[in-house]
């Protein structure tokens, strides 16, 4: 009986070892600046940009813990009164980045190191882009994404993190999000009531109602006036669960609301912020039902419409196209149909929500091709566009369907954890760029000739 209890022990003890850390890594919230000082502690960053690797950015770090619940409230406030006073000088392009199974806000985690990259080419692009340079600003949210530390075996946490995921996702990641989005918001309204001033001393006198004129300038406009500070949310893997958990809601009260409606006018589509991105989330198709209904019965999106989310979902992803159903056919097999196929299927594997293929291009293919043009060409099913020298083909769901569900092809993205493949990046970057379009920019679509498209 001795050695049992002792026996039992030890392996509590093993057990106990082998958790990963439960703690929260970024606890210094002053700015630090990478390259003159250690900043692995430190949730908020300034990178530096050099002559041989430009691209100026910040970077801030938000952490959870398993029950969704801030790991310290200063941090959160530190980074949001620091993009709050940036975004009162000058134009930001945020993106928040929410990371999956497997990984945290460690310093090293490899999903840290691709976002830098992402953003320094954001920087980058703003650099070139020849108007105004928006600052990047990332803001990357941590939470325990193994509850085990033991290389290959803490595989077996999938169900365990897709239930702390769920937790993660209806608690104050919620309040983190729409914080952020609020700063863009505040600017966009700034921007909307210098331009309603502007019109209403050139159209003094004027018999028409405050209502009549500003229904006109919309549906003149063909969306409301805004700043050109955007905001971008991306999720990887349970980090997209996490993200739809936050916003799911919201996001359906906007595909029925859209932009517009205060003043009775059906206009484009107001995602959150101004585009959701998640990558191989594993969650059932269930939860996507509401929104994909919601857009499937709207007959018309106008041209100026852009992507409003976009999920990335790989063929050769496993985890979300083979355990993730395997286990929820244990995990549902009381419920009342539980093994509907859209409760057992992740989104991006369930075929009939697919709005669009990617794949490498033909050889001959043009590397890229005007990507503001070419997406609000014609809008017909099976039409394809050429973006990073890859193919995005278009299903019958996909007619300027402003909720894109791609299906991407193995040899991009090659398995669950995969997303630093560079042409995945740059479509990314691409996605972001065409989503976040000044406003002078997306009114040009809609003026265009249709030969010019």
């Amino acid at each position: 009986m001795k050695r049992i209890a002792t026996a039992a022990s030890l392996c509590l003890v093993m057990l106990l070892g082998a958790c990963a850390p439960y703690t929260a890594y970024r606890t210094q919230n002053t700015l630090c600046e990478t390259g003159k000082a250690d900043c692995s502690k430190a949730n908020l960053q300034r990178h530096a940009g050099t002559s041989i690797s430009p691209g100026d950015y910040f970077l801030g770090f938000v952490e959870f813990n398993d029950q969704g619940d801030l790991w310290q409230r200063q941090g959160m406030e530190a980074v949001l009164n620091h993009l709050n006073t940036e975004a009162a000088a000058k134009d930001l392009l945020i993106v928040v980045f929410v990371h999956g199974w497997h990984h945290s806000a460690k310093e090293g985690d490899p999903n840290i190191n691709t976002f830098r990259s992402v953003l320094a080419d954001l920087a980058r692009a703003e650099a070139a882009s020849g108007r105004p340079a928006r600052e990047v600003a990332g803001v990357y949210v941590g939470w325990r994404g193994d509850s085990l530390a033991l290389g290959p075996v803490n595989n077996v946490t999938f169900w365990d993190r897709k239930n702390t995921a769920e937790k993660v996702g209806h608690g104050q990641v919620t309040e983190l999000l729409s914080r952020i989005e609020l700063i863009k918001r505040t600017q966009d309204s700034k921007a909307r009531d210098a331009a309603f001033e502007i019109k209403r001393k050139r159209s003094a006198g004027s018999a028409q109602s405050t209502d009549e004129n500003r229904c006109g300038k919309l549906v003149a406009a063909g969306q409301e006036v805004t700043s050109q500070t955007k905001l971008v949310v991306i999720g990887h893997s349970f980090g997209g669960l996490v993200v739809q958990s936050s916003i799911g809601q919201i996001l359906e009260d906007r595909a029925i609301r859209t932009k517009g409606g205060d003043y009775g006018c059906q206009l484009d589509v107001e995602g959150f912020g101004n585009l959701v991105v998640l990558i191989n989330p594993a969650f059932e198709a269930q939860r996507y039902s509401g929104l994909h209904d919601i857009a499937s019965h709207r007959t018309w999106f106008p041209p100026q419409q852009l992507p409003v989310e976009v999920i990335l979902t790989s063929k050769a992803d496993d985890a979300t196209g083979v355990l993730f159903p395997l286990g929820r056919r244990f995990n549902t097999v009381f419920e009342r149909d539980g093994w509907d196929k859209k409760n057992l299927t992740t989104v991006g594997h369930y075929q009939p929500y697919i709005t669009h293929e990617l794949y490498k291009a033909a050889p001959g293919q043009p590397e890229s091709q005007p990507l503001m043009k070419a997406w609000s060409a014609g809008g017909q099913p099976s039409s394809r566009l050429t973006i990073a020298g890859l193919t995005l083909e278009r299903t019958q769901l996909g007619d300027r369907n402003p909720y894109m569900n791609v299906s991407v092809s193995g040899d991009l993205i090659k398995d669950h954890n995969d997303i630093g493949e560079p042409q995945i990046i740059e479509f990314l970057k691409q996605m972001i760029l065409l989503s976040t379009l000044p406003e002078n920019d997306r009114h040009f679509i809609q003026t265009l000739p249709a030969g010019e498209l």
